[in-house]
């Protein structure tokens, strides 16, 4: 079943790009190229284009109204708009809104859990809780490549928790306008924060400890041939 935000991330960031389209008794009515009409129902009708809709999708052919799944109408409307486009592109895209979906479900499910157990507490919590994505985007928590798994383990909207991974990098090979100033200092403290043995670990003064997601130690451990780090 199609969550209501990502209908309503969908249809707000379409109709956003295109003047296609008409809203009239609270529905917005658009025509699918002399092969019917679709009507979709809104709870509130933003100036801003910011929609509210209330999960009902109706396809008019003829005389005929029937109401049909999201899925069908998200393809019946990227074939009125994007005819041209080519199908593969077109399914390609198609899934990804599909995805998208299933992590705002398996999300917003997550979040109803921890409210129950009220566990939405302060500054983290509340970043934790934005389950939908972007507002205006077809697709805005669409995560390839990563799998369900680690989507679970590292995304926020689960409230995972995971330590993150240091690296050891000489100074000279890290690039930006506060590595020698503020950014150096910061590092150190953190490192001594979370390490007791503090600068002990390190190979030598001319490094400074990095912390990296886990997500992004992978990769460097998979480019560490061209490289100059330890891991620490």
């Amino acid at each position: 079943m199609t969550h209501l935000l990502t209908m309503q991330h969908f249809l707000n960031s379409l109709l956003l790009e295109t003047s296609e389209y008409q809203i009239k008794d609270n529905s917005i009515h658009v025509d699918l190229n002399g092969h019917g009409q679709l009507e979709i129902p809104l709870t509130y009708v933003s100036a801003s284009g910011r929609h509210r809709y209330s999960r009902k999708v109706l396809l008019r052919e003829l005389d005929k109204l029937s109401q049909i799944p999201f899925s069908q109408a998200a393809s019946l409307l990227v074939e009125r708009y994007f005819p041209d486009v080519d199908k593969d592109k077109k399914a390609l895209f198609l899934q990804r809104v599909e995805n998208s979906n299933d992590y705002v479900t398996r999300a917003s499910s997550a979040l109803a859990l921890r409210q129950s157990r009220h566990d939405l507490q302060g500054f983290t919590s509340s970043g934790q809780a934005l389950s939908g994505g972007h507002s205006m985007h077809p697709a805005p928590k669409w995560n390839e490549p990563l799998t369900q798994q680690e989507q679970e383990a590292y995304l926020p909207e689960f409230a995972g928790e995971f330590a993150v991974e240091w690296f050891a990098v000489k100074e000279d090979k890290l690039a930006g306008k506060y590595v020698s100033g503020c950014l150096k200092y910061e590092l150190e403290e953190m490192f001594l924060s979370c390490h007791a043995q503090g600068g002990s670990l390190l190979p030598g003064a001319e490094w400074l400890p990095v912390p990296m997601h886990p997500l992004q130690a992978r990769e460097w451990r998979k480019a560490q041939a061209n490289c100059q780090f330890f891991c620490i």
